[in-house]
């Protein structure tokens, strides 16, 4: 139903940071196809715990930023939250069978 060119995704117990969607409109201006990004863990006061995660981009390769999505779904480090991709990308995966 999302009608924009990229979509980023949010679980329903996670919060993007004050700047999270700015970087993504600033990566994405610049061609990327897939973006991931690291994450902060912080406790219910907002203290911040840890950082953990990577950040990583695809750039003008669009059966690599496929690849690079089904990777990260499928594996034990998987946040959907840290994930922002092209739509017409998104819309090849076989999201049933994600993890």
């Amino acid at each position: 139903m999302a009608r924009g060119d990229v979509i980023s995704l949010l679980k329903d117990d996670d919060e993007f940071l004050p700047e999270k969607l700015e970087r993504v409109y600033a990566v994405f201006r610049d061609g990327v196809d897939y973006y991931h990004n690291g994450r902060v863990v912080v406790n219910e006061a907002g203290k911040v715990l840890r950082r953990e995660g990577f950040s990583m981009s695809v750039k003008g390769d669009e059966e690599k930023a496929r690849y690079a999505l089904q990777m990260i779904m499928h594996s034990s480090h998987f946040n959907s939250s840290s994930i922002s991709v092209r739509k017409h990308i998104l819309e090849k995966i076989d999201l049933k069978n994600a993890n």
